[in-house]
């Protein structure tokens, strides 16, 4: 698994650090102190930590662990390790991220859009400056010319100070879009500029002063001067795509997206978070009949709350499930989410060939949707292509660098499936929050495989904690894995087996 991080990749297949000059000489245990700080940058790892990894069951000076800092420091930007007196090492360098397989192609422009600054004087305002610019991303997000930074990424630089130029750095784009919204009365004044990251240079500016309703005409304009600004230098392709575009339905009620916010907000992946979320979605359709997006997500929570045993009656709520992702596409064809939300609910009733034709109209739709791309490398991955689903997982990280911790599971999940048995484990052991057991049971899995016994039977325990009644034949079942390769689930199943997870509940024994 690739790490990028500012101008640098570790490889930590090959052991190697690739920087902008190349390869950059590392010892083995420089090498491993850096992949420890970059698995968990948001943490004071503590000498004691590192001495355990880097040097387990020896005894070695805390001299020994300066020297290998300051090698780091070298041959890094010094900053990007900070010591913190009494406690340890922090990383502080760019967001570290899991990187594709292969490096984006040059003659596709990449490109963020940061948080509209908020000059209203009003902090209310503020879910309106973050809807323009969610419907900017999604305008950009349907281009196949594009490679565009998912919205959950770009809201990490909400409250964050930052030139484009680091920002274009921090997230690997080339390009960056950023401006500010005045909002007052009926008029609202909207200035966007478009900057070269690489340089920091500005390519485009522009101020528009407007009555409020025309504010989806603005969005529009400001989509269609960064397709034809940046047209010029990629063979006229973009250009081409603008003007051949077909116009979504789109999210045209601000009240409506403040409640879709608040309902994706709320799912937590746990019984309460989806019940909340659904009472946000229900207003959000009352304010916007039009929403796709909140008919999407309704059928995906109910979707969700089947799966993980939370609904009253699993075949009702699969049902609606069914009949909400039907709805979306009724309501916007054009809308990934709709196919996404289709494709999720095919997934888990096993009709596996209905399930990819949707996930790849989703990505017809919007090829720069992360989490479409994410679950569709977890359906392939159920189907037998596994090594496919790899690439789409690194792919949707890559778009949100600033993912959620599910997508890094659901890479471990991949890894296991296609027997790179230590990359799963490495996969898991980078998680910082995320402890659900479909996690500990992929992992207690992943163990096993590589015949770590003793690690395996304690992430069994951990499920056992988390799902009392955890079982082989209920995690390898069609509802919680719903897979269409046999040989996939032959493998899963033979080593929850070695793993000592019970074959069934007790009283069945």
């Amino acid at each position: 698994m690739d790490v990028e991080f500012g101008d640098y990749r570790l490889k930590q297949g090959e052991r190697l650090l690739l920087g902008p000059n190349g390869q950059v000489e590392l010892s083995t245990r420089s090498f491993d102190i850096l992949a420890m700080l970059l698995d968990r940058p948001d943490e004071v790892i503590s000498k004691t930590d590192l001495f355990d990894a880097v040097w387990p069951g020896l005894a070695v000076e805390e001299n020994t662990l300066q020297v290998h800092i300051s090698a780091l420091r070298k041959v890094l930007s010094a900053e990007m390790i900070t010591t913190v007196h009494g406690r340890g090492y922090k990383y502080a360098g760019p967001r570290p991220f899991v990187a594709t397989a292969a490096a984006i192609a040059p003659s596709k422009p990449s490109i963020a859009v940061l948080p509209f600054a908020n000059l209203s004087g009003d902090a209310a305002q503020d879910i309106f400056c973050e809807g323009l610019a969610l419907n900017i991303v999604a305008n950009l997000g349907r281009f196949h010319e594009l490679f565009v930074i998912d919205r959950f990424s770009t809201l990490a630089y909400r409250n964050r100070t930052v030139t484009s130029a680091e920002a274009a750095r921090e997230l690997s784009v080339r390009y960056i879009i950023e401006g500010s919204v005045q909002k007052a009365g009926d008029r609202i004044r909207v200035s966007v500029q478009l900057v070269d990251g690489a340089d920091n240079r500005q390519l485009w500016t522009e101020t528009y002063d407007r009555q409020l309703t025309d504010i989806f005409d603005v969005q529009d304009e400001i989509t269609g001067t960064i397709v034809g600004t940046l047209a010029s230098g990629y063979g006229g392709r973009l250009g081409k795509a603008w003007r051949a575009r077909t116009k979504s339905a789109g999210l045209e009620s601000f009240v409506a997206l403040d409640h879709l916010q608040r309902a994706i907000d709320a799912c937590r992946f746990n019984k309460e978070g989806e019940s909340l979320a659904r009472e946000y979605l229900a207003r959000a359709i009352e304010c916007d009949p039009t929403l796709a997006k909140a008919y999407s997500k309704m059928a995906l929570s109910h979707l969700v709350d089947a799966c993980f045993g939370w609904a009253d009656d699993y075949d009702v709520s699969m049902e609606l499930a069914r009949q909400w992702a039907v709805k979306a596409i009724a309501c916007d064809d054009g809308d990934s989410w709709s196919h996404w939300a289709f494709a999720s609910y095919h997934l888990y009733t096993a009709n596996h060939c209905v399930a990819l034709e949707a996930f790849r109209k989703a990505l017809e739709c919007n090829p720069n949707d992360a989490e479409v791309t994410t679950d569709y490398g977890l359906c392939l991955s159920y189907v037998g292509s596994g090594e496919q689903g790899i690439e789409h997982a690194q792919k949707a990280m890559r778009l949100n660098p600033y993912h959620y911790e599910w997508y890094t599971s659901q890479l471990g999940q991949i890894y296991f499936d296609t027997r790179h048995y230590d990359k799963a484990i490495a996969t898991f052991a980078s998680l910082r929050s995320l402890d659900s057991a479909i996690m500990r049971v992929y992992q207690a899995a992943s163990f096993a495989a590589a015949g770590y016994q003793q690690q395996a039977r304690k992430s069994v325990k951990r499920v056992l904690e988390l799902d009392a009644g955890a079982t082989v034949e209920k995690w390898t079942g069609p509802k919680l894995a719903p897979y269409g390769d046999a040989a996939y689930l032959e493998h899963f199943r033979s080593n929850l087996h070695k793993a000592g997870l019970p074959e069934r509940p007790a009283a069945a024994l």
